[in-house]
């Protein structure tokens, strides 16, 4: 990932909608942390491990052998960044990086089940040390993300992948784009593009979609009629020449009007 590229078409975002800015930053420091801990995880991975006979390859090879000084060091560097964003969680977040240097609880295993849905092991830290599940939750994926990016990067080209959740780590994505009459997946997790089946619901496969009224300049907000799931779709074309790390900040804004019922 080309960070410089990113980070200038973060700027270009911001300069037309303004109000995203501090969603914008907080996410570019987020991701210059984990660019920088991804480049150590590549050293330590052989790409051979990385062959499977099946999908995701989450599934099929586990999470690759990781020191624990590097699961620490990640969700600390990550901590200082959030905190610096946002004044409201600066106590909170002291409190979990003080917890993580006294070895109060695992930074490792709050990755990987957060990542799972496990909520069990957030809930437990989140009432011995005071701060919210949901942070807890939310510093484990971006902790565990360096990981699947690494993955992803070392991985050849997996051909004939056409189903709704990403061949790297599994995970369903909201963010998908419209290249030409292409649609494809953007996973929000790993950063992996796939061609998915056009005029499909990426959740349930059913032909039953629609686009909401819902729409932006350069995307809409799709929904399955038979699951009621929702996704948000770029128009690549309308876009121009936008990074494509940064496709799931572009509908922060429509997402927001969905979730307030506008």
């Amino acid at each position: 990932m080309d960070i410089d590229r990113i980070r200038e078409s973060a700027e270009k975002i911001v300069e037309k909608d303004p109000e995203i800015s501090d969603s914008i930053h907080l996410f570019l420091d987020i991701l210059a942390v984990q660019l920088e801990i991804m480049d150590e995880i590549i050293g330590k991975i052989d790409p051979e491990e990385l062959i499977a006979d099946r999908y995701p390859l989450f599934d099929a090879i586990g999470i690759p052998k990781v020191e624990p000084e590097l699961w620490t060091r990640c969700m600390d560097e990550i901590i200082s960044r959030v905190s610096s964003h946002r004044e409201d969680l600066r106590e909170e977040l002291d409190a979990v990086r003080e917890s993580l240097h006294e070895n109060l609880f695992d930074p490792e295993a709050l990755a990987i089940l957060s990542f799972k849905g496990d909520m069990n092991y957030a809930r437990g830290v989140s009432v011995s040390i005071g701060v919210s599940e949901d942070l807890l939750s939310a510093l484990g994926i971006w902790t565990i993300q360096p990981i699947f990016m690494a993955i992803r990067e070392l991985s050849k080209e997996i051909k004939g992948w056409n189903a709704g959740f990403c061949p790297i780590c599994g995970s369903y994505t909201r963010t998908s784009f419209l290249k030409g009459d292409k649609v494809f997946m953007k996973c929000e997790i790993c950063g992996e593009e796939w061609e998915y089946p056009s005029n499909t619901c990426p959740f349930c496969g059913s032909k039953k979609i629609e686009p909401l009224e819902l729409k932006g300049e350069t995307s809409q907000i799709m929904r399955c009629d038979e699951c009621g799931a929702h996704w948000n779709l770029i128009n690549e074309d309308l876009l121009g020449d936008i990074s494509r790390e940064i496709y799931p900040m572009l509908t922060l804004k429509l997402e927001s009007m969905l979730d307030e019922g506008i």
